[in-house]
């Protein structure tokens, strides 16, 4: 990702050009979105949601919202009670099971 002269941001990923965003926060998504489908190659979506999710004994609590809004904050708060965090920041939600599986990044 790199800043371009004029203000914009553009994502590149091995070369290849991914988007040009306008403003840190929407590069940002666009930056962990593409890491959540890299990281899960091969798997199809129903919806990538900017959210961090936490659940216990298979059930599971979305938190969605905005960035610096307090969800990586409130997920290691559950963490705290022994709820599992499954995901931070964006959450994959899997066709027909909704199934939320846990994504391979650290709590930010």
């Amino acid at each position: 990702m790199w800043d371009q002269k004029d203000g914009s941001f553009a994502i590149v990923v091995a070369e290849e050009l991914i988007a040009i965003e306008q403003g840190v926060g929407a590069a940002r998504a666009v930056l962990f979105q593409e890491l959540v489908l890299r990281a899960r190659r091969g798997r199809q979506w129903l919806a990538l949601l900017h959210a961090a999710a936490c659940g216990i004994e298979g059930h599971c609590i979305l938190l969605p919202a905005s960035s610096y809004s307090g969800k990586s904050t409130l997920a290691a708060a559950l963490m705290a009670t022994e709820i599992e965090l499954y995901s931070d920041d964006f959450v994959g939600i899997e066709p027909g099971s909704l199934r939320i599986p846990p994504m391979p990044f650290p709590i930010a």
